[in-house]
């Protein structure tokens, strides 16, 4: 007779185990790399929202400029009593804090950009008179230089917003105008 090989019905399991642990490994694998994915793409978004809140209170800023450009004489300004957002002198430090909301009931809106949540909004505040100490020289700062004439200055505060009402992002700025 030949030989008879004989069969163990005895199995050690060692391929099913270390199948396992490697399906194991490509799981947690799989999930870091999603993981990964899913906080590039939040960092993306937030990133937009914050370019488009910036370039909304751009516009705002722009508008206001406008706005100053437009005035037909001093006259106007110094009528100006906070409604609409237009101050004729500087407001209180306490009502002149851009970070809190109560403080712009009153501002004015500028077109809204097409993504943000809401309409920009900036206020004007009349800071004061600068006379140029002398005729040769130029105040600066890109001010009108008509020597000998005074530029009044304007602070403007603009606030602009994402595509969620969440990314706000604040602009003050300086403008002078000679009437």
């Amino acid at each position: 007779m030949g030989q008879q090989i004989r069969i163990s019905r005895q199995q050690d399991g060692a391929a099913l185990v270390i199948s396992l642990i490697l399906l194991m490994v490509l799981t947690l694998l799989a999930v870091s790399s999603m993981n990964s994915a899913n906080m590039q793409e939040k960092m993306a978004g937030n990133l937009r929202d914050q370019n488009l809140a910036f370039q909304s209170a751009e516009a705002a800023v722009r508008d206001a400029e406008q706005l100053l450009r437009g005035l037909g004489s001093k006259a106007t300004v110094e009528g100006w009593n906070g409604s609409g957002g237009l101050y004729g002198s500087p407001r209180p430090v306490d009502e002149a804090d851009p970070l809190v909301d109560a403080n712009w009931t009153d501002s004015r809106s500028a077109p809204v950009l097409d993504g943000a949540a809401e309409p920009p909004t900036y206020f004007i505040e009349y800071i004061q008179d600068v006379y140029p100490p002398d005729e040769n020289v130029a105040i600066g700062g890109g001010y009108p230089e008509n020597k000998g004439e005074a530029t009044s200055i304007f602070r403007i505060t603009a606030r602009g917003f994402g595509g969620s009402e969440h990314a706000k992002v604040y602009i003050r700025s300086h403008f002078g105008r000679q009437f």
